[in-house]
């Protein structure tokens, strides 16, 4: 994660998220596990809608210290990256 923050193919901020989302340039969405009610409702409907694989299994704090910015919500840009997350992703739900 740290790689893809230094390259610039982490978008953060729910604003600018859900911009990126609208314009189909977000391939993979990271909820943080303890994000708040609101904020998780709309990026999982966000995600459902726009047909974007998710996960959410990692706390506010693992997200943070993993591009290390406070975040709750992330999305990736890098399609490499975002095939590896989906193989990754599958693989830890079963």
């Amino acid at each position: 994660m740290g790689i893809a923050q230094g390259a610039g193919k982490i978008i953060s901020g729910e604003n600018t998220l859900i911009m990126k989302i609208k314009a189909h340039q977000i391939g993979f969405l990271i909820i943080a596990a303890d994000a708040g009610q609101a904020t998780s409702k709309k990026f999982h409907d966000k995600a459902s809608s726009h047909k974007i694989p998710l996960n959410d299994q990692f706390t506010k704090k693992e997200l943070s210290h993993a591009i290390g910015r406070n975040r709750i919500v992330m999305g990736l840009q890098d399609r490499g990256f975002v095939n590896h997350l989906i193989e990754l992703n599958q693989n830890t739900k079963g």
